[in-house]
């Protein structure tokens, strides 16, 4: 892989944002809290409109057992998606997908009630965290392949 030829330093490729999403997404699971944030909060700033840093951001404060610091996170990009002046935010794919997410963190956080509420909001849609959300909900059934069924 090679790093961006582009004139501007300050502009990352395409390729660059997922390696560094993949390697906060790897430190979030190691519970390297510190290099998640930084990696993550530099995903906040260039790419405010989409989901994934957030969630990155929640899950790695979720793996160190920090709950609401997790779902801070949730409200803040809740925020950032609707205060970019995003048309309907409430239908936007990317505010479903963290709906869907707070909705997960809720769950394992015994707070299931309004869990339940965020998924149901996320569940109306046709994008990822729609689907995530059905299935959180045992309203669709996850994609596990051909299923074989005996001809005898």
């Amino acid at each position: 892989m090679t790093l961006s030829t582009q004139t501007d330093p300050a502009v990352l490729t395409v390729e660059e944002v997922r390696l560094l999403t993949a390697l906060g997404f790897v430190a979030a699971g190691r519970g390297d809290v510190s290099r998640a944030e930084r990696i993550f909060k530099g995903l906040m700033a260039i790419r405010p409109m989409r989901a994934f840093p957030y969630i990155g951001l929640a899950m790695a404060y979720m793996n160190g057992r920090r709950v609401d610091e997790a779902l801070q996170v949730f409200n803040e990009g809740g925020q950032a998606l609707r205060a970019l002046d995003l048309a309907n935010a409430s239908h936007n794919d990317e505010y479903r997908e963290l709906l869907a997410f707070r909705g997960l963190i809720l769950q394992l956080a015994g707070r299931n009630h309004e869990s339940q509420m965020d998924l149901h909001s996320a569940a109306v849609g046709a994008g990822p965290g729609s689907a995530l959300a059905r299935r959180m909900l045992g309203l669709e059934a996850p994609d596990v392949g051909p299923v074989i069924r005996d001809q005898s």
